[in-house]
């Protein structure tokens, strides 16, 4: 019974963080320009996200999220991006590929 009520609150805190995150996020401007940058994000509400990358190459995936990590199931690879920091207009990451800088995205307000 409290493996079953800890496994609806792990579910309950995953879908809304997954709302939270739901929508295109922008990566704010750098200094550092590498082919590795994902300057557009898309997460969708169902788990679904779209990459773009700098090379105009759209990648789709899946992800799953947690407290302080976003894992990306792109293909047969698997990628761990830690969260830094996540509010409704700001997210911060790193451990993207090989990129050690952390990368700021702002949300792409809805029209």
């Amino acid at each position: 019974m409290i493996k079953l009520i800890v496994l609806n609150i792990l579910l309950t805190i995953t879908c809304c963080q997954q709302r939270e995150l739901n929508g295109n996020w922008i990566l704010q401007k750098s200094d550092i320009i590498t082919p590795n940058y994902y300057p557009e994000m898309q997460f969708k509400i169902n788990g679904f996200v779209v990459l773009k990358s700098i090379g105009d190459t759209v990648y789709t995936g899946k992800y799953e999220i947690n407290e302080k990590n976003i894992i990306l199931k792109i293909g047969n690879e698997n990628t761990t991006i830690q969260i830094h920091k996540f509010t409704n207009e700001k997210l911060v990451l790193s451990g993207f590929k090989n990129i050690k800088d952390t990368l700021t995205y702002l949300k792409k307000k809805q029209k």
